[in-house]
């Protein structure tokens, strides 16, 4: 994780997520639990965000909502497969990482790799 940017904390998050205004805290929780932002929950109320799944200029990669989808219908889904999938490389994104292939724009083969994840 900290080859591709590390983490941010919560408050810092929750600006990038809707940039320039950003949105509360329990905003971007909510977010994280219906699975619409990655995060691990670390401790009874931290939370672990990766900085890698915004924009630099805010907001989250394009296609990443999709992706997320795509991988909650995986039978053995938890909250840490989207660290695994993403920053792992995949033969379905030509041995790139899935995450470096959504940053080139790659989003139908990143989405056929998630998809393979779940059979």
């Amino acid at each position: 994780m900290t080859a591709e940017g590390g983490t941010v904390s919560l408050t810092k998050a929750a600006q990038l997520y809707r940039h320039p205004r950003g949105v509360s805290r329990q905003a971007l929780t909510d977010q994280i639990r219906k699975g619409k932002v990655i995060a691990y929950q670390s401790g009874k109320r931290a939370y672990v965000v990766p900085a890698w799944q915004f924009r630099r200029e805010g907001g989250l990669l394009p296609g990443l909502e999709k992706v997320l989808e795509a991988l909650q219908a995986h039978p053995f889904y938890s909250s840490l497969l989207p660290f695994t999938f993403l920053l792992q490389e995949h033969p379905l994104t030509d041995g790139e990482t899935p995450l470096t292939a959504l940053r080139a724009g790659k989003l139908d083969k990143v989405l056929a790799a998630a998809d393979a994840e779940g059979r």
